[in-house]
């Protein structure tokens, strides 16, 4: 498993628990750590075309494993699932490597996100 997919289980899919109330971390916060993940392993070195040579690479392994997973004559329930988990790493990978590219591009992910949506929410499509 690579050192990225372990990071997209740690950060994605984190939940803090304190007196029975579950707190789930900002996009905001999610890219600072994913930031600060970088700059620790050297990450931040690389150029945004590189990150975005990587985010295209990582978008290709996601849809391979999409492809696979409705490709193939599925026999059992396990493999269903391990199916599942690998589109899911990818999934993960994909956040991971995108929010990367924000961060080295100066964006704030969860304010692009929130004023994009704020034009689709009024845009017609026809």
């Amino acid at each position: 498993m690579s050192v990225r997919v372990e990071f997209a289980k740690q950060i994605l899919y984190r939940e803090l628990e304190f007196n029975n109330l579950i707190l789930v971390k900002t996009l905001s916060q999610i890219q600072k750590e994913i930031a600060d993940f970088a700059s620790e392993r050297g990450f931040d070195s690389e150029t945004t075309h590189e990150k975005l040579a990587l985010l295209t690479e990582e978008l290709g392994e996601l849809s391979k494993s999409i492809r696979r997973s409705h490709t193939t004559q599925v026999a059992t329930d396990d493999i269903n699932k391990s199916k599942i988990h690998s589109i899911e790493d990818e999934i993960g990978d994909c956040f991971i490597v995108l929010l990367d590219l924000a961060t080295k591009l100066n964006v704030d992910a969860e304010k692009s996100i929130n004023d994009k949506m704020k034009k689709n929410r009024k845009r017609i499509w026809e």
